[in-house]
């Protein structure tokens, strides 16, 4: 049986996208307060405890809207026509608005299962909109607080009442469209190439392609797209993406330019594999805070392991550079202390312009992509996890002892892990850093990110 698929649904900044980067397994929206963030419809694997579904997260309804805002709703509505359910969501602080109303008329039409949520429960105001949920026409609302991960057991016992997890629920080709992030696994890797201007981004994909396919040139700036070119190396098909140079948003002002950094970003979203181009020549050792890994690289960086996508530094123009282990040393130390939620990520030193180094990219692409697809059995994951408590067992809360039961992979790329606990809340942050570094070094996951969950409960898999 497919599984279901529900959608968000509701009026601009209600907790939308907070409530889907809750319950999602490796999907991540923006979250902000600004109103509207979320303009297109993002999908992604879900789990709410024992209940597994397809989620998709989509744009507020906007009561007011100008020519773009009224493609976004018109977005909206059709991803929630092909939701087998509705996650109907409400501000509680501010009550029920004509604009929820409008919402409300939308979704009676659809002729859906729905559920009203109340967002921001542990507000007091919340209550009062609880009890004017009824006139909305689709019974009893429930509490939640997405930011503080409450309401969690009434919003599963909600969906549970809709039946659509005891029907098929196969998914239509429409369905399959309205996703913006989810692209068919056809064996292709698309490998985005991002770096600031004039870094030599292009002049390595054309060492890598043996090919002159890229205007190059010293002035920064020559690539003002994404370009994307199919490619093979050793038998497995790659699409390369020379992207265009991320500046500073500070420098980012001509219309263009800002068209081609969101074009740059959206080559990363939708790559599986990314490549750091970083200038070495802006090494100065007389600076201690002079490149090749500068501010803006670090920006980038952060896009990509954010995104939960496997990174590899490509440290090029590394012919020029004379004080070459102290640049490496200054790199690896920015990367070990910038990024501590990823151990060990790659450097390699090349001359895309001499084509030296290159060679040793792609297999270490390869080696990260293996990594970051990779499924682990239930049995040596929960080996791992007796033996890391042998000698690492969470620290005690209020003379209560943390008890970690169980532990399964629950999604890839990048590779996500739960653990059900009896307190959740309780494990620190430090625990869990401490954690996914064992892990990594127990199963080979070194260089790529790791997310771990924590879930309340017992083995959801004793009965099985």
């Amino acid at each position: 049986m497919t599984e279901p698929l529900i959608a968000i649904a509701g009026c601009p900044n209600v907790g939308k996208s907070t409530l889907f980067n809750l319950l999602s397994v490796g999907g991540k929206a923006i979250v902000h307060a600004t109103a509207g963030v979320t303009r297109d419809v993002r999908k992604a694997p879900a789990e709410l405890g024992n209940l597994t579904f397809n989620l998709l997260d989509t744009a507020g309804l906007d009561p007011h809207p100008d020519d773009m805002e009224t493609t976004f709703n018109a977005k909206a509505r059709e991803a929630w026509a092909t939701a087998n359910a509705i996650i109907f969501m409400l501000d509680g602080g501010r009550g029920i608005t004509a604009a929820d109303e409008d919402v409300a008329a939308t979704l009676r039409k659809l002729g859906k299962p729905v559920v009203v949520a109340v967002n921001k429960g542990d507000l007091k105001t919340a209550e009062d909109v609880l009890t004017d949920v009824l006139a909305l026409g689709f019974g009893e609302g429930i509490l939640v607080a997405a930011a503080h991960n409450e309401g969690l057991f009434e919003l599963e016992e909600a969906l549970q009442t809709t039946n659509i997890f005891n029907k098929d629920c196969t998914l239509t080709e429409e369905d399959l469209e309205t996703s913006s992030e989810e692209q068919p696994d056809d064996g292709v890797i698309p490998l985005a190439i991002v770096g600031r201007p004039n870094a030599g981004k292009s002049t390595l994909v054309n060492a890598l392609l043996k090919d002159d396919r890229m205007v190059t040139g010293p002035v920064a700036g020559l690539t003002r797209e994404s370009i994307g070119t199919r490619w093979q190396w050793e038998g497995r098909d790659l699409e390369l993406v020379d992207t265009p140079g991320i500046r500073k948003k500070t420098r980012v002002v001509e219309k263009l330019e800002q068209m081609s950094v969101g074009d740059a970003l959206q080559a990363v979203d939708k790559a599986q594999a990314v490549i750091l181009v970083l200038d070495a020549t802006t090494y100065d050792p007389d600076r201690k805070d002079s490149g090749p890994l500068e501010k803006q690289d670090m920006v980038i960086a952060a896009h990509v392991v954010d995104a939960g996508k496997p990174l590899l530094i490509a440290l090029n123009k590394w012919d020029a550079i004379k004080e070459k282990e102290e640049c490496l040393a200054y790199a690896q130390h920015q990367l070990t202390t910038q990024f501590s939620q990823v151990k060990h990520i790659p450097i390699i030193q090349i001359s895309a312009l001499k084509s030296k180094g290159v060679e040793a990219l792609l297999p270490s692409v390869f080696d990260l992509h293996a990594k970051w697809s990779a499924r682990w059995g239930t049995a040596p994951l929960n080996r791992f996890l007796e033996t890391l408590l042998e000698t690492n067992h969470p620290p005690m809360r209020k003379g209560r002892r943390v008890k970690l039961k169980f532990m399964s992979q629950v999604g890839e790329r990048p590779p996500t892990f739960a653990i059900w606990c009896n307190m959740p809340k309780a494990v620190p942050q430090s625990y869990i850093r401490m954690f996914k570094n064992r892990l990594c070094e127990s199963f080979g996951l070194e260089g790529i990110v790791v997310r771990v969950m924590l879930k309340g409960g017992d083995n959801p898999f004793h009965k099985k």
